[in-house]
């Protein structure tokens, strides 16, 4: 009999908690409905997606453990949004919506999501957007996304953005990912201007680049 009483209990408790979770409905100016934030991006609506995140906030807090979301859930719908609204604006390519990202990414600070911008800005060749968005870092940038800047603005673009890339990565103390743009682009000056001037100890695969390029490759002996 304890055994039943138990399962009752047990299904009660479910059927309670079951009850509980009302769904989100959120509904924009035009009267458009949406039950969730993929819905309110995949037609643009980004207002609508970040006040579903925003209700979803507010049941958490209110609710806690009793809450049908968590924080990781809240941390993935605002990833997701984010990501959605950026590609949306970088497609549009307009001053305004540059100012709209950096706005945005004034609201959800991030170094992830600067990297994902650097990355899309690269990727839609707005170069003076790659620019700008590495002044947004919270910290340091990453090794992986200094070199695509480098590849982009110094191999790709040209030797216009040397200065900025010569700046940008001694702030980092990464110099020799120039050291190895230039080798690669064969800038014989650039590569003896770099060596002479480089401060403190020369990683060994550099150092073993600078040579081979220098007394094998660069002066063709």
């Amino acid at each position: 009999m304890n055994t039943v009483k138990s399962l009752m209990l047990l299904l009660l408790c479910c059927i309670v908690v079951s009850c509980g979770k009302k769904e989100i409905v959120i509904k924009n100016s035009e009267g458009v409905k949406f039950t969730s934030y993929q819905e309110a991006c995949s037609v643009s609506d980004f207002s609508s997606a970040h006040r579903y995140i925003d209700r979803m906030r507010a049941e958490y807090n209110s609710k806690g453990r009793r809450s049908q979301f968590s924080s990781l859930n809240i941390d993935e719908a605002e990833k997701y949004v984010f990501r959605e609204e950026a590609l949306y604006l970088m497609s549009q390519g307009s001053e305004a919506a540059k100012q709209r990202i950096i706005y945005l990414l004034k609201q959800y600070p991030s170094d992830s999501n600067c990297d994902m911008l650097v990355e899309l800005a690269i990727e839609y060749d707005q170069e003076d957007f790659v620019k700008s968005l590495t002044r947004h870092y919270e910290s340091n940038i990453s090794s992986s996304i200094l070199r695509k800047v480098v590849e982009y603005l110094y191999l790709e673009k040209g030797d216009e953005n040397t200065d900025f890339v010569y700046t940008l990565l001694n702030r980092y103390g990464k110099i020799d990912l120039l050291l190895h743009a230039a080798i690669e682009k064969g800038d014989m000056a650039l590569v003896n201007s770099l060596a002479k001037n480089y401060k403190g100890d020369m990683p060994s695969d550099v150092l073993r680049k600078i040579i081979e390029y220098l007394y094998i490759g660069g002066n063709g002996n």
